[in-house]
């Protein structure tokens, strides 16, 4: 077993989570305060930005599932006068998907949405307790669109991808309405995948349009709100606006404290992207902190052994060895090595990659 990491100051593991997750609230920063450059004065201004954070800024079952095959039986089965529903496209995803090849599922899925809404479209009876015969058709073929799209995404066929969610959304629009969180989840998801594409001019948009329903609906401080607001950083982030980024999640950060305790794994993917920020505009010793809050939360929730953990003691190596400090650095690059050796093997290439980085630091002297 890989023991626990003595860390760079020489405290136990032990000593050190509690010591590291003691203060959490201690990161928070005024925008002056969040980094040591100049902020950036062309700064996305469309952003909003809650008020009481002015001075202290801040999926779904698989579709292939059986348990979600199973609801939607049900459901047809309950649905008086709807049996052929059995068919509907709610099920098209499971019922001959294995027997088609990925050209044809897309096809017949279609074929089979318009044979659902001729059968719905001749359907009087409401004693199911649902909404109108119409609406609910459209609320139906929304979800199906939806399961569609992500199936798509998961291919990397992110056009279609982007289409369905198109269509998705406008049924969503004319049901819901353009207030609805539903709505708001559905630009999410197209920011998604304009994201993965490197659109980031589209995505931005796309994330501002879901954090503004996200906001009226359920308010600045609800968790999927922090969601996206770190959606929106991470593109500023890969626009190269870091003292943008690092506003942004600063604000994902003050919101999440006052929601999780201190050692929730949300707050080390937080902790993670500030830490990022810090080390690329060269403030190495913050860096430092940001990672070893990671690291004391991934320590008590996946373990020392864990493969996000190797990542994190990675960042710290890297972190260390940009301050000089070759061999605390080394001790880290060792801890990430072992555990991909143990997990990954040594033909993968981070598992490589680590023992070049210890090359290139034996090679640089101690």
């Amino acid at each position: 077993m890989i023991p626990p990491i003595p860390t760079h100051d020489g405290i136990s593991a032990e000593n050190k989570i509690q010591h590291v997750l003691a203060s959490p609230k201690e990161v928070l920063q005024s925008p002056q305060q969040a980094c040591k450059k100049k902020l950036n004065k062309n700064q996305p201004s469309d952003i909003p930005i809650p008020p009481c954070f002015d001075d202290s800024i801040s999926h779904l079952l698989s579709p292939f599932s059986p348990f979600r095959k199973r609801a939607v039986l049900e459901r047809a089965m309950h649905a008086k006068k709807k049996d052929m529903l059995t068919l509907s496209v709610r099920n098209i995803i499971f019922a001959e998907n294995d027997q088609l090849d990925n050209s044809e599922k897309l096809d017949h899925s279609e074929r089979l949405d318009r044979s659902e809404k001729r059968i719905l479209e001749g359907y009087q009876g409401n004693d199911s307790g649902l909404v109108s015969v119409e609406e609910q058709s459209d609320r139906e073929t929304a979800e199906t669109y939806l399961r569609l799209a992500k199936f798509r995404k998961s291919q990397g066929k992110n056009d279609r991808s982007y289409a369905l969610y198109q269509k998705a959304l406008k049924l969503r629009l004319e049901t819901l309405g353009p207030d609805h969180v539903s709505t708001a989840e559905i630009y999410t998801d197209m920011a998604n995948v304009l994201f993965s594409q490197n659109k980031f001019d589209r995505a931005m948009r796309k994330y501002q349009k879901g954090l503004k329903i996200r906001i009226k609906a359920l308010g600045w401080d609800h968790e999927t709100t922090a969601e996206s607001y770190c959606s929106i950083g991470h593109v500023l982030y890969k626009q190269g606006d870091l003292i943008g980024a690092m506003r942004v999640y600063q604000l994902v950060l003050a919101i999440q404290l006052k929601k999780v305790q201190r050692d929730n794994p949300c707050l080390a993917d937080t902790y993670s992207s500030i830490g990022t920020v810090h080390y690329d505009l060269d403030e190495n010793t913050e860096a430092m902190n940001m990672y070893e809050r990671v690291w004391a939360i991934q320590f008590k929730n996946i373990g020392p052994e864990h493969l996000d953990t190797a990542a994190t003691y990675h960042r710290m190596a890297n972190a260390l060895r940009k301050q000089g400090k070759n061999q605390k650095a080394r001790q880290m690059y060792q801890q990430a090595l072992d555990i991909r050796l143990k997990s990954l093997g040594k033909d993968h290439p981070i598992t490589i990659e680590t023992q070049n980085y210890l090359k290139e630091l034996d090679g640089t002297g101690r």
